[in-house]
């Protein structure tokens, strides 16, 4: 009696495949987004005074996240920055120092190292190396089929 996984089709397995690296793919570029976005804002930014106005809590009730939402004023104007954690960061009505793009005042980062540094290469490149292995299990399959007729 053969394995379930070798019992499974080529296409099915380059599906798999392709989905891990895409995967892999995307969480690759969130981490170099939110790099390029925090490398600029630490060259450019303009240091301004943000107000927490809202808490919340969510998320797997394992895994909990830290909701905020920042009010912070440019040129006369409100805007909002909506952060999260893993850990409690912030209290309502705490003041919180944030970094401004002054191109583009909606884009803001808080001025600190849990802020600039979301994301990860790490999970990544786990993702597109298991997406590769699996897509070479696909090429074994089809081997194994030509065999097998």
């Amino acid at each position: 009696m053969e394995k379930p996984a070798e019992m499974a089709s080529p296409a099915f397995i380059f599906g798999v495949g392709i989905v891990l690296i895409c995967v892999g793919l995307g969480f690759g570029y969130y981490k170099f987004d939110k790099s390029s976005t925090a490398s600029h804002l630490k060259e450019n930014g303009i240091s301004v005074k943000s107000v927490v106005t809202d808490f919340s809590e969510g998320g797997k009730s394992s895994d909990n996240s830290y909701h905020y939402t920042l009010e912070y004023k440019w040129e006369g104007k409100t805007f909002e920055y909506k952060p999260s954690f893993k850990f409690r960061e912030y209290k309502l009505g705490e003041e919180v120092e944030i970094l401004v793009n002054p191109e583009k005042p909606e884009e803001a980062i808080i001025n600190s190292h849990s802020d600039m540094d979301k994301g990860s290469y790490t999970w990544a490149l786990i993702l597109i190396g298991l997406g590769v292995f699996i897509f070479k299990l696909g090429f074994k399959r089809i081997a194994q089929l030509k065999t097998e007729n």
